[in-house]
């Protein structure tokens, strides 16, 4: 519940339903963008708050129209992935901004930044940041200078889309078979960088990095990976009933010692920092041979299902789902019209 919001709460969403017809039927809510805002209505009008949820058309005009019929106070911004592209996602929070309309998370700039993952690992480095040696492969390549093993991703996506175990590569062929398989299967380039041996750390932070609202980090969460995973996949972390799911857990707050989690912290503020993060976002994090922390990736719009990671972390800091969704809100609202 928020104090002084007396006008309509809108949860808008982008629907993935096109890009769940392969998906089991018995895993498409956990995945359904449309199901978490009706989750996310659901909470906000237990909090006695005026809450629907809307659909971004991809026509734009229809959206633009009911917002106005709406008329909404704060714009809940779930739209991840508008004309079936995560690519388009800051183009929402553009509008929203052009519309005046105050709206949570983070701005178009965080947004695009984060969303091509090489301009990213340009930005840390350029601030200074550890992150994995990598390169953009938009074919096979014939040689590689980078010492294996290397992991590849693709450039653009999130929430592990098209990473299984079998995007850690050893050896030149398998480099450049996996290469072309992201390529071709999701038609985008391919990110290739050093694949770190070490714990893998997520730092999630609130805040707008403003004097009333600076970032303020949350409890470190640990991947305990267990004997023969060693990453993240789609499987492990959408597909219950796969063996990654219950072979990658993770844990909050992490049994770390005191000065790992002060550099963790000050890695979470840099990036929070760096990209101009607002409202919420997640670091993912991992140590190298000598132990020393490495930023893989900043997520600007990380998962909030009651069940999701960040919740989970949130839940570790005291703040039970309610109040997260609620917090999130606040920050949003804060900002107005950007």
């Amino acid at each position: 519940m928020l104090d002084g919001l007396g006008g309509k709460i809108v949860v808008l969403y982008t629907s993935v339903a096109e890009a769940l017809l392969d998906v089991p039927e018995e895993l498409r809510d956990s995945m359904d963008l449309g199901v978490h805002a009706q989750e996310v209505a659901r909470v906000l009008l237990a909090g006695e708050h005026d809450a629907c949820a809307l659909c971004w058309d991809d026509a734009v005009w229809p959206t633009l129209t009911a917002l106005q019929d709406l008329q909404p106070e704060v714009i809940f911004n779930l739209a991840e992935c508008p004309q079936r592209t995560c690519l388009k996602a800051p183009h929402v929070a553009a509008v929203l901004e052009l519309l005046r309309l105050p709206y949570t998370g983070n701005g178009p700039l965080a947004l695009a930044l984060a969303t091509d993952k090489a301009r990213a690992k340009r930005l840390l480095r350029a601030q200074g940041i550890a992150t994995p040696d990598g390169a953009v492969c938009a074919a096979p390549p014939e040689q590689c200078t980078m010492p294996f093993p290397l992991i590849v991703k693709p450039l653009y996506e999130d929430g592990s889309l098209g990473i299984t175990e079998d995007s850690v590569v050893e050896n030149l062929p398998q480099l450049r078979e996996r290469v072309a398989r992201v390529v071709a299967e999701l038609q985008q380039p391919a990110l290739v960088e050093g694949f770190l041996p070490g714990r893998e750390f997520q730092i999630a932070v609130l805040g707008n990095g403003t004097p009333d609202d600076p970032h303020r980090l949350l409890p470190p969460a640990e991947v305990l990976y267990q004997p023969g995973w060693r990453l993240v996949s789609y499987a492990a972390k959408w597909e219950p009933d796969h063996p990654a799911y219950s072979g990658t857990p993770t844990t909050c707050p992490a049994d770390i010692a005191p000065k790992l989690a002060e550099r963790l912290a000050q890695l979470g503020r840099r990036c929070a920092e760096a990209f101009g993060l607002t409202g919420y976002a997640r670091m993912d994090v991992r140590l190298d041979a000598r132990g020393e922390p490495h930023v893989l990736e900043v997520n600007p719009n990380p998962d909030l299902s009651e069940d999701a990671g960040f919740a989970n972390t949130a839940r570790a800091a005291g703040l039970s789902y309610e109040a997260l969704l609620w917090e999130i809100v606040r920050l949003g609202r804060a900002l107005g019209g950007r």
